[in-house]
C-alpha cells in the first residue's frame, strides 16, 4: 500500500482543491460524492462518466474497478504503470 499511497498523495497533492481523506480507505470527494479511492487490494480508482469510462477500458484494457468484490458503478480501475 505505501507505494500506491505515495504516488496518490502526490497525484492528489498537485490539486489544490482536494484534500486525501480517510485512513485506512484513502479517498477524495466533492460536493460530498466520493470520486477516487484505493481499494483493498491497493488498486487506485476514479469515478469518471460511462462514456469516458468505456473509451478508457478499449484503449488500455482495465475492466471494472471492484472494492470488496462488487463493481463500482462509474469508476475506472488505474493500471499500476500510469
Amino acid at each position: 500500500m505505501d507505494d500506491v499511497l505515495t504516488i496518490y498523495d502526490g497525484a492528489v497533492g498537485a490539486i489544490a482543491q482536494f484534500d486525501r481523506k480517510g485512513k485506512a480507505v484513502p479517498y477524495t470527494s466533492a460536493n460530498g460524492y466520493m470520486f477516487s479511492f484505493i481499494n483493498k487490494a491497493d488498486e487506485f480508482g476514479i469515478r469518471i462518466s460511462p462514456v469516458a469510462g468505456k473509451a478508457f477500458d478499449e484503449k488500455h484494457g482495465t475492466g471494472p474497478f471492484m472494492s470488496h468484490g462488487s463493481k463500482m458503478r462509474e469508476y475506472i480501475s488505474i493500471p499500476n504503470e500510469m
